[in-house]
């Protein structure tokens, strides 16, 4: 307790603390009061709480405005968990501190999160209801600036697809170890810095080296605010930046409550040393510029969450589980994955943009499917979908289970592929295409086996217009009826 009666606890220091006639702060009498208040402090809900004139005891970090409160900040190397949190100077040194704050109260505004350092807790529950949206905001740190000296854009319009690469003949290196002290650059997040689209996003997600010097494989650029997208031009300039770390997972706990609201992930690396890096039971999820890895693969899906994620790298053995119950849908745009798979089960997902999954030699699912659909889930590819350097016999870019829709208006594609399948079709199961089209238009396939339905192997010329029904397992590859 500071002088004059005033209350310091947790940065609240503006409470004046009343205090009963006749107590003394030590430097006078303090009046008579017109209100008594009793504190404690509850272990369980880790908050203090107040009662007033015998009332019954409530979260005193509510009447102190954590719940309005803009802005929180966390520093996990200089902040004080009893300071305010509301500036770089005054921040906390945990996101446990902010989430004792606010409980399991609905925030009354829009709130934002600033973590300026990696974070190490482990599991990071966000118990709020956020009806105008809580964004959890990194910091990006500068690990090396280039150049583009030559480019090569996407092109998902030809067979095999055109990929996208960047060369940079300023590299002390390669892509793989031209970071600080020989780090690679794959994995990293890179940000265009002039030229016509500045401002947008990629991942690097492959050295490229064994076929063009300091040239990499690049995902989509995109801006992470209007869905915007474009090419970047030689002489345009980029920084590869790191991403904020928070060491654990993220769960955003299932509320039966109206008006959750969403939670906004941006420029932050979430980064799970054995489980699921995001979890969440009900409410809006948004991705932006952020990293989402994990060591080991576990199970852990989004239940019943909607989910939007633009320019997000998913990689490291990450496994996104989607297993919604209610009737909206989850969309990814421009994102890219780097060994790592997607399962959909009782859930709509949409892919827009272009979406490229990496697969490497020594990967966690080497011999997984990219993504697998499963009974009640529907699968829409608005802009394409596809799969680089699948390496194992039994492996699809898509596999669609028992009672699964894949439903293509744009172009679902493999690249390099040395083994496996484009499109799995299993038994009672469909995927379907845009009427007027044909399989060759929206697959294009690169090696490996193009299209497996209901036990056959055949090819996207073969199915032309008409596409094909395997009688005895209704199986389905045919255009949307008309």
């Amino acid at each position: 307790m500071g002088d004059n009666g005033t209350f310091g606890y947790k940065g609240f220091k503006n409470r004046a603390l009343e205090l009963p006639a006749g107590v003394t702060t030590g430097l006078a009498v303090a009046p008579a009061p017109t209100d008594r208040a009793r504190f404690r402090y509850n272990s369980l809900a880790r908050q203090i709480e107040a009662s007033v004139d015998g009332s019954d005891y409530e979260p005193l970090t509510v009447a102190q405005g954590a719940l309005s409160q803009p802005s929180f900040f966390i520093d996990p190397v200089s902040g004080d968990d009893s300071a305010a949190g509301d500036s770089a100077l005054t921040a906390l040194a945990t996101l446990a501190e902010y989430e004792s704050r606010v409980g399991d109260g609905t925030v009354t505004v829009a709130q934002v999160v600033n973590v300026l350092g990696t974070l190490s807790e482990g599991t990071y529950r966000v118990r709020g209801s956020y009806p105008l949206g809580l964004t959890i905001q990194g910091v990006r740190t500068l690990v090396r600036s280039g150049s583009v000296s030559a480019i090569q854009a996407w092109n998902t319009a030809v067979t095999p697809i055109v990929d996208q690469r960047i060369t940079d003949a300023s590299l002390s290196g390669t892509w793989s170890n031209s970071g600080p002290a020989g780090s690679s650059l794959i994995g990293k997040l890179i940000v265009l810095t002039s030229g016509a689209h500045v401002g947008k996003v990629a991942s690097a997600i492959e050295d490229l080296e064994a076929i063009s010097a300091k040239t990499a494989r690049v995902s989509q650029f995109v801006n992470i605010f209007t869905f915007a997208t474009g090419t970047p031009a030689v002489a345009d300039t980029f920084d590869v930046v790191d991403l904020t770390r928070i060491n654990g997972v993220i769960i955003f706990e299932n509320r039966d409550v109206p008006g959750f609201g969403f939670i906004d992930l941006e420029d932050v690396a979430v980064v799970s040393p054995g489980g699921q890096p995001l979890l969440g039971g009900s409410g809006f999820i948004a991705a932006g510029s952020a990293i989402f890895r994990q060591a080991l693969s576990l199970a852990g899906t989004l239940s019943g969450c909607d989910l939007l994620c633009v320019g997000t790298l998913f990689g490291s053995g990450c496994s996104l589980g989607l297993a919604q119950t209610s009737s909206t849908s989850s969309a990814l745009v421009s994102c890219a994955f780097i060994d790592a798979r997607i399962e959909v089960k009782n859930a709509t997902l949409s892919f827009i943009g272009i979406n490229a999954m990496q697969r490497t030699t020594v990967g966690v699912f080497i011999a997984s499917n990219q993504l697998t659909i499963f009974q009640g889930a529907i699968v829409s590819v608005f802009g394409s979908f596809g799969a680089f350097d699948l390496n194992g016999a039994a492996q699809a870019c898509v596999r669609i289970n028992a009672g699964g829709i894949l439903d293509i208006t744009g172009v679902v594609y493999t690249f390099a592929t040395v083994a496996g399948f484009g499109v799995f079709v299993d038994a009672v199961a469909s995927a379907l295409w845009t009427a007027g089209g044909s399989a060759v238009t929206f697959g294009r396939f690169d090696g490996g086996t193009e299209w497996r339905i209901g036990g056959v192997n055949t090819t996207s010329a073969a199915l032309g217009a008409a596409g094909s029904i395997t009688a005895a397992n209704h199986a389905v590859a045919v255009p949307h009826p008309t």
